[in-house]
């Protein structure tokens, strides 16, 4: 999912059973400028999509061309089981709670590695 030739939004996030870190940023050609940054508690909510939809509501609810989050755990299939988290991330849910066209989920270790 590289920002080569990109236009649009993009949500990029890190999930762990700790904390979870969401960005938006701007994609202009190659260049990704970042828009904003929050990091909340992974405990405090009930999943990722409504982490996603607080922080986009909160951003202006930017049309997204794409969402890309690392999490903890294994990703199969496109779906997660997040390690110290009840929560199962999937990428359509996460689709639909973003409007995003294009989702990816990546284990962390992979996402740290790109």
């Amino acid at each position: 999912m590289g920002a080569a030739k990109a236009q649009g939004n993009i949500l990029a996030g890190d999930v762990g059973g700790t904390k979870t870190v969401l960005a938006l940023f701007e994609a202009r050609g190659e260049d990704l400028l970042p828009v904003a940054e929050s990091t909340v508690a992974s405990a405090d909510w009930d999943s990722l999509d409504a982490i996603a939809e607080r922080f986009l509501e909160e951003h202006g609810r930017p049309a997204l061309a794409a969402t890309c989050v690392g999490v903890a755990g294994p990703v199969i299939e496109g779906a997660a089981q997040v390690t110290n988290l009840t929560w199962r991330v999937d990428e359509p849910g996460l689709a639909r709670a973003t409007g995003a066209p294009r989702v990816k989920l990546l284990n962390d270790l992979e996402a740290a590695d790109r």
